[in-house]
């Protein structure tokens, strides 16, 4: 009788085995589809078969990214009629099961003009459907749902791409939302960056290693550790951010915002202290995080007006705080 129960118990265990080995075959871990489209662009390249062709489409809908990893970027830029058709597939709605803006902006960065105009026509088609509810989103499994934010990651990739013929349609999307919310303030700058490149965000990194605040702080209001500074402070700290040298050190950050800076629109730049004179400048002109600027600035008279606001507070602990006004 154990004997037996053994056996069934092992008869189980095969089955439940064969089910899970089944289920990962039909659904690969992300890890799998990278890894095999990775390796199977050069193979692609060479034996564009009609079978290889399906490959290669449901490998880009499962796990884009790795189609621009090492060399493949360039034996895509090398076959470019045989690849573009699949990649520009790959990003029409209902169809990837993942949204990758970098894979777009490779391609965008890479295609001649007859390449790039079905991906634009592509992405500007996700700007023209009505998104999905956040009820709704649970229905969507097997593909990225067109909701509003992955709406505003489109926007910000047609921006990049300088395509100033979806500006009508960012700005009919734009219309359907609250303004001065922050979805409304990252079409305002999608269409900016193209409109008027210079005026877009807040603060911008010069080719001399400075920096350059690109809109009046006159009426921003201004927050150090959470409380709003009078306007005298304010505009001290913004003239010693204007002075600021710009660096690529971003890595490091210490503690949360410690400097807010909010205008009427909308739009937030955000100041976290890294080390001595140094801070990490970020902002909320992006709904891709991975798309949002990191400046790293100095400024030894930033950082003392800081210091003494911090004293005022009643914060004496900060490393700021004993740094001479």
């Amino acid at each position: 009788m154990r004997g037996f129960m053994q056996a069934e118990r092992t008869l189980l265990s095969v089955a439940v085995l064969l089910v899970v080995f089944n289920a990962a075959q039909a659904n690969p871990l992300p890890e799998e589809t990278w890894n095999e489209l990775a390796e199977f662009v050069p193979e692609f390249a060479r034996s564009p078969s009609p079978e290889a062709a399906q490959r290669l489409a449901f490998l880009l809908r499962e796990s884009p990214g790795a189609v621009i990893v090492n060399q493949n970027a360039e034996i895509v830029r090398a076959n470019m009629d045989l690849f573009a058709p699949h990649l520009v597939e790959a990003h029409r709605p209902g169809v990837p099961r993942t949204l990758t803006p970098r894979v777009a902006d490779v391609y965008l960065e890479m295609a001649d003009h007859a390449h790039r105009e079905p991906m634009l026509e592509v992405l500007r088609s996700w700007l023209d459907e009505v998104p999905v509810s956040q009820e709704t989103r649970s229905m969507y499994e097997d593909v990225v749902p067109v909701t509003l934010e992955n709406q505003i990651i489109v926007a910000e990739i047609l921006s990049d791409a300088n395509d100033a013929e979806a500006i009508p349609a960012m700005r009919a999307l734009q219309a359907t939302i609250p303004e001065h919310t922050e979805a409304w303030v990252h079409l305002d700058q999608a269409v900016m960056r193209i409109e008027s490149p210079l005026d877009a965000g807040f603060l911008v990194p010069t080719e001399g290693s400075g920096v350059r605040l690109t809109r009046s702080g006159a009426v921003a209001r201004v927050l150090v550790a959470g409380q709003a500074v009078s306007d005298s402070l304010a505009a001290r700290i913004l003239d010693g951010l204007s002075m600021c040298k710009s660096h690529n050190r971003t890595a490091l950050t210490r503690g949360g915002v410690l400097v807010r800076v909010e205008f009427p629109d909308g739009l937030v730049g955000k100041l976290t202290w890294s080390e001595g004179d140094s801070f990490i400048y970020t902002d909320n002109t992006r709904e891709n995080e991975s798309r949002r600027e990191r400046v790293g600035v100095q400024g030894s008279d930033l950082a003392a007006t800081i210091g003494g606001v911090l004293r005022t507070q009643g914060d004496d602990s900060h490393p700021l705080a004993k740094m001479p006004n």
